[in-house]
């Protein structure tokens, strides 16, 4: 391309993207409805913009005497360049150039003439970015600290003092009593007098909203946001010209695998890390499950203080020495970490080994950063972790059906609101459920590179190494769902090589020993420490009796009342509540009134999904014929086939563990990631890239 046509290219497209980020900006500021009315009407103009772009501009070979390739690239083009542009505004804000805020908290012991005293006590901080470590204010030594609390001094004028970057917004959360007096807020100088006085105990939020103009959004984000675009636009007309010409099911070049990989684990790092794309809330992905990552602050915080292997080496939480707040406070352990707090007492939690915990409490000895520098490092870690597991899954899928369905399947998990959630997560260690599906697919692979069936020593060693990393860093968390993703891979390596089914059953066989071998020895190692930290060995096996048989049958006496008449209902019903679950609300990027009717239309559940996988499998199973190669026929009937085994993996955790999904219904969705939605959204990369490369795909009521 010539240095003219180049610099007109590029000017169309940063002209292009600046129109429409304005564009899309301005709607935001008129409103949900009015954006939600202008989409068609955006990307109609930036399809347009895309076609004229690629088929006039970069691409002036492209012509009519090849219609179906040039609207197929015209479409690839399209859609990457709307979903860079449309992503621009939706990016966090900008952390370098993002206007500081100076937050002022005055207590001069005024009161309401009602109140029976003046006290003023702070019980929440939270800003855009998530909750403000207190350890960040000024002036903090003089108020009294109760667990995730403040108090001012009683009977003497007390400030607080606080700057540092809002985002759009701030909340402070006070507790409003019957002796509660009257506090001074003031932001960047515009102050407020609120009077804290209540007959009864309760809360009182304090709401600021700050205006970010589009400079505060995209400066720097833009050009990132155009380099993004433009090397999408290239993979995906890469994709487009190899998928036309070349077989359904061709395997990728290894340079293409390795680029592909590396982008991959990039794209994912970013989704799990920093939420990069905001599908699941900046809010809700800010503070999800703190509870349970909780148990990880106070393994630490013990660590420090008494040993890696006090109270058995599992984790917990600490308690004040005061005992203000409950042991089951999540603020207090990450302040008990954070700020060095002292405390009086560890509760462990002796349903998993808690080597996650263990890991991070030897890294934390050994790295020598402040504590806040520490555990941004170690999200750093989990996000790694989990993004290596979802590329290799990924991988895999590309190296059997080619970069497109890799890279579907791929897409698919950058857009779970779910696995964003669970990525960064430091007790959840996302990676390890995945673990034995990925040695298992990686042996699969190679025994078939070498033409010869799997020795079955090597399965059972694979399977019991993977299952005891598994056990060891996030216990027997979905365990049924676990060892169903495991034996995914056999299944489609019998069904793809059309292997005899007494050699797939002597593979379950082996597979079964070895889970079993590998649940005895972590029932062992986590009676072990549950032992230590008792100092008794007699209390282990009947609280995991007790703990089973909680988990599968439950007992109401603790639930609420929708939970109980969840327990009480048949799996079925557990089953259709979550399938109903939302696999992504679009809503998020559009800012649509909660419990609407946009809101609901712009909801993808689970029931959808599967019966869109459904559609799309019986369609490759009856157009399977249409492959040349009986290599190839046979690969699209296992994925079919697995696609379908998948589906029992979170079924069995509903199903079995019916008590579990009915009380965290916040938490189980995620098992539909394990690994149902990846093998369903691989089916339909297939069947659209059969009909790209001119295959004919018969009616699926009939022939």
């Amino acid at each position: 391309m010539s240095g003219r046509r180049a610099g007109i290219a590029t000017a169309i497209l940063v002209g292009s993207s600046a129109v429409l980020v304005a564009l899309i900006a301005t709607f935001r500021r008129l409103g949900s409805t009015s954006l939600y009315a202008a989409l068609p009407v955006i990307f109609l103009l930036a399809g347009m913009a895309a076609y004229f772009l690629a088929t006039r501009i970069l691409f002036p070979f492209l012509s009519a005497s090849n219609p179906k390739k040039t609207a197929v690239l015209a479409f690839s083009v399209a859609a990457g360049l709307a979903f860079g542009l449309f992503s621009a505004p939706l990016l966090p804000t900008n952390d370098v150039l993002i206007p500081r805020h100076e937050l002022q908290i005055d207590v001069t012991g005024e009161k309401n003439a009602a109140s029976a005293g003046d006290e003023v006590t702070l019980l929440w901080f939270t800003t855009q970015y998530g909750e403000v470590n207190y350890a960040t204010f000024n002036q903090v030594e003089t108020w009294q600290r109760s667990g995730g609390a403040l108090t001012a001094p009683a009977g003497e004028p007390a400030s607080l003092s606080w700057r540092g970057a809002a985002g759009s917004s701030a909340t402070l959360l006070f507790k409003t009593a019957p002796n509660a007096g009257v506090v001074t807020v003031s932001w960047s100088g515009r102050a407020e007098v609120i009077d804290l006085y209540s007959p009864q105990v309760g809360e009182y939020a304090y709401t600021r909203d700050f205006t970010l103009t589009l400079l505060d959004r995209s400066i720097f984000l833009l050009p990132l946001c155009l380099v993004l675009t433009f090397g999408f636009l290239l993979l995906m007309i890469r994709l487009a010209s190899a998928t036309v010409a070349a077989a359904p099911t061709a395997k990728s070049p290894r340079l293409a695998i390795a680029v592909f990989s590396v982008l991959a684990v990039a794209l994912m790092f970013t989704r799990f890390y920093v939420n990069f794309g905001s599908a699941a809330g900046r809010q809700w992905f800010s503070n999800y499950d703190r509870f349970s990552e909780g148990l990880i602050l106070g393994r630490m915080a013990l660590s420090e203080r008494e040993g890696l292997f006090s109270a058995g080496g599992l984790a917990g939480y600490v308690a004040p020495v005061d005992g203000s707040a409950t042991a089951y406070s999540a603020q207090f352990q990450y302040d008990a970490y954070l700020e060095g707090l002292d405390f009086g007492s560890y509760v462990p939690y002796r349903s998993q080994s808690g080597g996650q915990g263990i890991i991070f409490s030897i890294l934390d000895g050994w790295l020598p950063l402040a504590p806040g520098e520490t555990l941004r490092l170690f999200h750093a870690l989990a996000a790694l972790m989990s993004a290596l597991a979802i590329t290799m899954i990924a991988r895999w899928f590309a190296r059997e059906f080619g970069l497109w369905v890799g890279g579907v399947v791929l897409a698919s998990a950058f857009f779970s609101q779910w696995l964003a959630l669970f990525g960064r997560n430091l007790w959840w260690s996302l990676w390890a459920f995945y673990l034995p599906m990925i040695v298992m697919f990686e042996l699969c692979r190679l025994n078939r590179g070498k033409n010869r069936p799997i020795s079955s020593k090597v399965l059972a060693v694979a399977i019991l190494g993977s299952l005891v990393v598994k056990t060891t860093f996030n216990g027997f968390e979905y365990i049924t769902t676990t060892l169903i993703m495991m034996v995914v891979p056999l299944i489609y390596h019998q069904w793809a090589n059309a292997e005899p089914l007494r050699k797939a059953m002597k593979g379950l066989g082996v597979a079964a020993l070895a889970s079993l071998a590998a649940a005895c020895l972590a029932i062992m190692l986590l009676g072990w420490q549950v032992a230590n930290a008792d100092k008794s060995g007699n209390t282990y096996i009947s609280y995991l009796v007790d703990t089973l048989r909680e988990r599968t049958s439950g007992t109401t006496q603790s639930l609420e009342a929708d939970q109980q008449a969840c327990l009480e209902s048949s799996p079925f019903s557990v089953v259709s509540m979550y399938l109903d679950g939302t696999y992504l609300d679009l809503g998020h990027f559009i800012d649509l009134p909660d419990n609407t009717p946009a809101d609901r239309l712009f909801k993808i559940s689970y029931a959808l999904l599967a019966l869109v996988f459904l559609v799309s499998s019986i369609s490759v199973w009856l157009n399977r014929e249409r492959f040349a190669a009986p290599e190839e026929r046979r690969k699209a009937t296992a994925l079919v086939a697995s696609t379908w085994v998948s589906f029992l993996a979170p079924l069995s955790w509903l199903v079995v563990f019916k008590e579990h999904s009915c009380v965290h219904p916040h938490l189980n969705m995620i098992v539909w990631q394990m690994p149902f939605t990846l093998f369903g959204f691989a089916t339909i990369a297939l069947l659209l890239k059969m009909l790209l490369a001119g295959v004919k795909i018969r009616p699926t009521s009939g022939s």
